[in-house]
């Protein structure tokens, strides 16, 4: 990840400007509903699930609440340390670590599934799809991913703010000076050729003005080999 991105990131966690949502997100709910529940008696009650980019950890804990060995990573100490909070007060057991999306410090074929929300944009073309095949390679065979990450629809796709190919500059709210990737679907089919069955879908809803789309694609797929 670009280090003005990352170092943007911790701040917002470290003053606390993000108000974290307590609770598990519409995407994570249908992600383990539809494609992890189904599986979880394969493993005898230990599906092995990654959570990347987990920020204070609610969606990670959502998944060790209901019969998954979860892990949580994010680049912030002090998100993780919320995390960590959060999960003692519900004893929930979960397992975090410090480390950027782009550079997954897990071995090789190590997860069944893995989730990455709303983490994958912040960033430069390069790091989603170093991102991407850093989660390919932490799967292992069969595993299953679902990315949800902003789409070229979305508001900060405004050409004003382009810095480069797809890539712009955020310019208010709490992640100003951001860099953010938002690919249009050829790039999303070619960033996940690597993976089998991938279906990919979309998201947009509005809820503060027309002119301020937020727009996401929402790709599952899985690992054959």
């Amino acid at each position: 990840m670009k280090n003005t991105t990352v170092e943007l990131w911790k701040n917002v966690h470290s003053i606390k400007s993000w108000h974290d949502n307590p609770y598990p997100t519409a995407n994570t709910l249908a992600y383990y509903r539809y494609h992890v529940s189904p599986i979880i008696g394969k493993h005898n009650g230990k599906l092995k699930i990654l959570d990347v980019g987990c920020g204070t950890g609610v969606n990670t804990i959502f998944f060790s609440e209901n019969g998954c060995k979860a892990y949580g990573c994010d680049i912030s100490k002090e998100a993780l340390l919320e995390a960590g909070i959060r999960a003692k007060k519900l004893n929930s057991s979960v397992n975090f670590t410090e480390c950027s999306f782009d550079n997954l410090d897990y071995n090789d074929s190590e997860f069944d599934a893995v989730f990455c929300e709303g983490v994958l944009y912040y960033g430069s073309e390069r790091a989603f799809n170093d991102g991407i095949h850093e989660m390919y390679r932490v799967l292992r065979k069969n595993g299953i991913l679902r990315v949800y990450t902003k789409s070229s629809n979305d508001v900060w796709a405004n050409s004003k703010n382009r810095i480069s190919d797809d890539t712009y500059l955020v310019e208010k709210g709490y992640e100003k000076g951001m860099t953010v990737y938002s690919p249009p679907l050829d790039k999303i089919n070619n960033s996940f050729g690597m993976f089998d069955n991938v279906k990919i879908g979309i998201e947009e809803f509005n809820y503060v003005g027309l002119e301020n789309l937020k727009s996401f694609w929402v790709i599952t797929a899985i690992k054959l080999v």
